[in-house]
């Protein structure tokens, strides 16, 4: 089964530190958490009262771990996917993209109805199939998911041949 550990510092690596684009539809951002996310599921660092941009900028790795196991690791049931190559990129595509918007995107790659939620027949569909294929499959679909959102919000161009390189970083292992 999958592994959070093995790919946590990998996500890292595309996520970097704090960054606040004003393209950026998440908004400001720091290890790839936002600060929509950190006042939902996070606390005042700076001690000062509130959850806001200065707490966001002080979040350290360990906070960012907890936070993307819980959120998105366990939501995709990544510790029930076989293939580790799989388990990574439906986990950072959610991590990039929300799990909802993902786990469809799945669903639909898998023939499933989309519902948007993982159980049992989508982890069963997901394991049934040949690692390698799934695996390219939905690096083909995220691709054209990525160039999608371009067409439809031209503003957000900016971001597009980032998140091309993400996912051209992302590869099979196993």
């Amino acid at each position: 089964m999958a592994n959070f550990s093995l790919y946590f510092p990998s996500l890292l690596i595309h996520e970097g530190g704090y960054v606040d684009h004003p393209s950026d539809k998440g908004g400001a951002t720091n290890l790839g958490i936002t600060l929509k996310t950190w006042i939902e599921n996070g606390y005042d660092k700076d001690g000062d009262g509130d959850i806001d941009k200065e707490d966001l900028k002080k979040i350290t790795k360990a906070d960012a771990e907890k936070i993307a196991k819980k959120l998105y690791w366990d939501k995709v049931k990544g510790d029930q996917i076989r293939s580790q190559s799989v388990a990574e990129i439906i986990f950072d595509w959610a991590y990039n993209s929300g799990v909802i918007t993902t786990i469809k995107k799945v669903q639909e790659s898998l023939c499933i109805a989309p519902d948007g939620v993982i159980g049992p027949v989508t982890i069963a569909a997901i394991n049934a199939q040949p690692p390698k294929s799934l695996f390219d499959l939905l690096k083909i679909r995220r691709e054209k998911f990525y160039k999608d959102i371009v067409f439809n919000h031209p503003s957000q161009r900016v971001f597009l041949q980032g998140w091309l390189n993400r996912l051209e970083a992302i590869k099979f292992k196993n």
